[in-house]
């Protein structure tokens, strides 16, 4: 629930101070990057890709893929293993903003989470692979220093099976 808050909150903030000026992207323009995400339930630092495309001026379609880093746990008679990773379609709506600088935005989209685990036992072992399907909302900052290079920020609250807050910052390319 707090996580749920917190996302709510950080949504709220970026729509109620981004005012309605001029915006630097353009229609047809396309990114590509990468940087580090967190997962709140799985309390794992993870890599993230990530690629854009602008529909228009203010809509930009987003696929992400993260890579969490997988864990392992030991006991005297147990070891277990799980990995996750995660495809991300989104689409991110960014305000107009007096800056040249700060673009805020907010996103929605589909999570896909593909959740691997393995328990071993002596000799025995029993693995299991599955797929979560769940919801994006949260928002974000682009940072635009140069024409070619925007670093960004961003959270959102992914609603599924495996709720949990993921953060996320990194740099894009503008490519076109």
């Amino acid at each position: 629930m707090k996580n749920k808050l917190l996302a709510l909150a950080f949504s709220f903030v970026v729509l109620t101070f981004s005012s309605q000026i001029a915006f630097a992207q353009e229609k047809g323009a396309v990114t590509a990057g990468g940087g580090f995400v967190y997962g709140s339930s799985l309390e794992k630092l993870g890599i993230g890709l990530t690629g854009q495309y602008y529909f228009t001026d203010n809509l930009a379609g987003e696929v992400g893929l993260n890579f969490f880093f997988p864990d392992k746990y030991r006991t005297n008679n147990y070891e277990a293993k799980y990995s996750v990773w995660t495809i991300n379609l989104n689409v991110n709506y960014y305000f107009n903003t007096q800056s040249d600088v700060v673009k805020p935005y907010v996103l929605g989209g589909l999570n896909f989470a593909n959740i691997k685990s393995k328990v071993s036992r002596n000799s025995e072992s029993y693995s299991d692979t599955h797929t979560e399907v769940g919801i994006n909302l949260g928002g974000g900052l682009d940072f635009t220093i140069s024409d070619k290079v925007t670093p960004f920020f961003n959270m959102k609250y992914v609603v599924s099976d495996l709720d949990q807050l993921v953060i996320g910052a990194g740099v894009r390319f503008n490519l076109k």
